[in-house]
C-alpha cells in the first residue's frame, strides 16, 4: 500500500481519542509522512468531503501538518462533543493557551464525565495554565479514578517534584515505565531528574530510549546532544541534532547548537604541546632556593624578591648586574643554571605574563583579573554561558563558585573542568575552590 492510501485509511478511521493518539505516533513511522499528508489535504474536498470524513480528520491533518492555529479553529464549533473537546484542549494546551483548554474541559466535567481523558488533559491544562492548587487538588481527588493511568501517573510524578519531592517523584516515574515504557513524559522527567541529580549516564539511557520513539521529542533530543557534548563526545551530539532537524528543517535552538557542536569538533588541540607547556610550567614554579647556588648568588637573589625561575627570566643581565654584590661570577653561575633547562634571561619582558605563572606581590595578579574574558580562548559553549552571566572579565569569573555556574542552562561538568584548568594555568581558581 502506497503512504497515501495508507495515511487515508487511517486518518479517516479515526473515532476516539485512543485512535488519534496511536495514529499520531505511528504516523512518523511512514517514509514521507509529511508530503503525503499535503498531496491527501490537497486532494480531499473539505467542503463537501465523504460522509466518514469529519472535523476530527481535518482538525488532526492540520496539526500534524504545523497549521496550528487552523487546526483549532476547525474544532472549537464542535467543542461540544467530548472527543473533538478533549483534541481541542490538548491542540491548545500546546499552542500555550491553557487557560481557554480548562474552560473547553469544565463543561465536560459539570455533566459528570466518567471520562479518563477528559480529567487527565484537565490535570495538564490546569498545571500549564499555573493553577497548581487546583491542579494539585485535584490530582488528589481523581487518584481513585486514574490509579495506574499512565498520564495520571505523569501528573502524580510532577505533583511531587512540585513540593520538592525528587526521589518519590522518580520512584513514581519508575513505578509508571515498568507498565508503560514508552511514556515519553515520565521518560523525560526521570532523565531529567537524574541529570541534575548527577546521575549523567542513566540520563543519557533514558534520553535514548525517547530518541527511539515517535514524534521526535525535541527538548529531550537536545538534552541528550548537550550531555554527550559536555562528554566531547561531538559525534554523536551531531547525529543527535540531525535527528531532530530531520524531522524540523527550520527547529531554531537545534540549528544553533549544530553550529556550536561543529565549531568545538573543529577546534584543535595539540596534546604534544600540552604536555611540554605543562613541563614548562613545573620548572617555572621551581623555587631558586632548590639549586646549589652560591652563598652570595642565593642572597642576591632573595634581596631582590626573586623566588622562583619564572621570576628569574624576567630579569635582564643588566638588571642583576645593576644589584649590590651581585657580580659577573653570580651572572654566570646563574646563567649555566638556568642553561640546564633550556631557560634564560630575559626570555620574557618585564611586565608581560607567563601562561600558567604569575606574580601576586607585584600587582599582575590585578592586572590580570581586569583583563577580558575572551583571553581565556574558552569553547563556544562555555563562551556563551559566560555571555549569558554577563562575565566580562576574568576577575568577574573568579567571583563566581562552581554552583553558580552549573546553574546556567547548558554549563555541564566539562564545561567546569575547562574553566577551572584555564584559570589554574594563570595560578587563579574559583570563588570557593581550595
Amino acid at each position: 500500500m502506497d503512504p497515501i492510501s495508507e495515511i487515508k485509511e487511517r486518518l479517516f478511521a479515526i473515532k476516539d481519542i485512543p485512535d488519534v493518539e496511536a495514529f499520531s505516533s505511528e504516523i512518523h513511522q511512514l517514509k514521507g509522512w509529511r508530503k503525503s499528508l499535503e498531496r491527501l489535504y490537497d486532494e480531499v474536498n473539505w467542503a463537501k468531503p465523504p460522509k466518514q470524513v469529519g472535523p476530527l480528520h481535518q482538525a488532526f491533518a492540520l496539526w500534524k501538518l504545523g497549521r496550528k492555529q487552523r487546526a483549532i479553529g476547525i474544532l472549537k464549533p464542535k467543542a461540544s462533543d467530548e472527543i473533538a473537546g478533549v483534541l481541542l484542549a490538548r491542540y491548545q494546551i500546546d499552542a500555550g493557551s491553557s487557560d481557554a483548554a480548562v474552560k473547553v474541559l469544565v463543561g465536560f466535567l459539570k455533566k459528570k464525565t466518567r471520562s479518563i481523558h477528559v480529567k487527565t488533559t484537565m490535570l495538564e491544562a490546569m498545571r500549564r495554565s499555573g493553577d497548581l492548587e487546583g491542579w494539585s487538588k485535584k490530582v488528589r481527588q481523581w487518584e481513585g479514578d486514574l490509579k495506574g493511568r499512565a498520564d495520571y501517573l505523569y501528573q502524580k510524578g510532577r505533583h511531587s517534584e512540585e513540593n520538592g519531592e525528587y526521589y518519590e517523584a522518580m520512584e513514581t516515574y519508575r513505578n509508571g515505565l515498568k507498565t508503560h515504557p514508552d511514556h515519553r513524559g515520565m521518560l523525560f522527567r526521570q532523565a531529567l531528574l537524574e541529570q541534575r541529580l548527577g546521575s549523567v549516564e542513566q540520563a543519557i539511557v533514558l534520553y535514548e530510549r525517547i530518541r527511539e520513539l515517535r514524534p521526535t521529542y525535541v527538548n529531550a533530543l537536545i538534552n541528550l546532544s548537550v550531555l554527550y557534548e559536555d562528554q566531547a563526545q561531538y559525534e554523536k551530539s551531531l547525529r543527535v541534532l540531525k535527528d531532530v532537524l530531520a524531522e524540523y528543517p527550520n527547529h531554531a535552538r537545534a540549528r544553533r547548537f549544530k553550529r556550536d557542536v561543529v565549531a568545538s569538533m573543529d577546534m584543535y588541540y595539540d596534546e604534544d604541546l600540552e604536555r611540554k607547556h605543562d613541563k614548562r610550567m613545573q620548572v617555572l614554579r621551581t623555587p631558586v632556593t632548590d639549586f646549589e647556588l652560591s652563598v652570595r648568588s642565593r642572597n642576591c637573589l632573595k634581596q631582590m624578591n626573586i623566588e622562583t625561575l619564572g621570576d628569574l627570566v624576567t630579569k635582564t643581565e643588566q638588571e642583576l648586574l645593576s644589584h649590590k654584590n651581585f657580580g659577573e661570577t653570580s651572572l654566570a653561575e646563574i646563567k649555566a643554571m638556568l642553561a640546564q633547562r633550556n631557560l634564560r634571561l630575559g626570555m620574557v619582558k618585564k611586565g608581560e605574563d607567563i601562561p600558567g605563572f604569575n606574580d601576586a606581590r607585584s600587582g599582575r595578579n590585578r592586572e590580570l583579573l581586569s583583563r577580558p574574558i575572551g583571553e581565556l580562548e574558552l569553547s563556544v559553549r562555555s563562551r556563551k554561558c559566560m555571555e549569558r552571566m554577563n562575565i566580562a572579565t576574568i576577575g568577574e569569573l573568579c567571583n563566581m563558585s562552581d554552583q553558580d555556574l552549573l546553574a546556567v542552562r547548558n554549563f555541564g561538568q566539562t564545561s567546569l573542568v575547562e574553566i577551572r584548568t584555564k584559570l589554574g594555568e594563570l595560578s587563579l581558581k574559583l570563588k570557593g575552590d581550595p
